[in-house]
């Protein structure tokens, strides 16, 4: 009978240790979802941070293009004026050496005249 009695002591004193390991275990598990929960909090909040920041030099980058292709533009447009200006100033310089050239044959055909007549 002792042994029977020893015997339901030790399945008490096990059932009670293997509680005692089960309490813990669920407290470790609820500590861990709690930290499981905060660290997706955390994540999700990154990875929110990281596609808003994405998106925000995605369209630096469109607008940089943009600005580029306008002086671009700009550029091409400065070219043109600049060409223009210096056909119409070829064209002004020919026409003053034709005036000057134009002058001087006056100028000599007046001598000529005044040295015969």
């Amino acid at each position: 009978m002792r042994t029977k009695k020893n015997e339901l002591a030790e399945s008490v004193r096990k059932a009670d240790s293997l509680t005692s390991h089960l309490e813990l275990a669920k407290n470790s598990l609820e500590e861990y979802k709690k930290l499981s929960g905060s660290l997706e909090g955390q994540l999700n909040s990154q990875s929110n941070s990281n596609k808003a920041l994405t998106e925000e030099l995605s369209e630096r980058l469109a607008n940089k293009d943009d600005i580029i292709r306008s002086i671009q533009l700009k550029c091409d447009g400065l070219e043109k004026q600049a060409t223009a200006a210096k056909e119409e100033l070829k064209k002004g310089q020919a026409e003053f050496e034709t005036k000057v050239s134009s002058l001087q044959e006056e100028l000599s055909r007046m001598r000529r005249e005044l040295q015969t007549g």
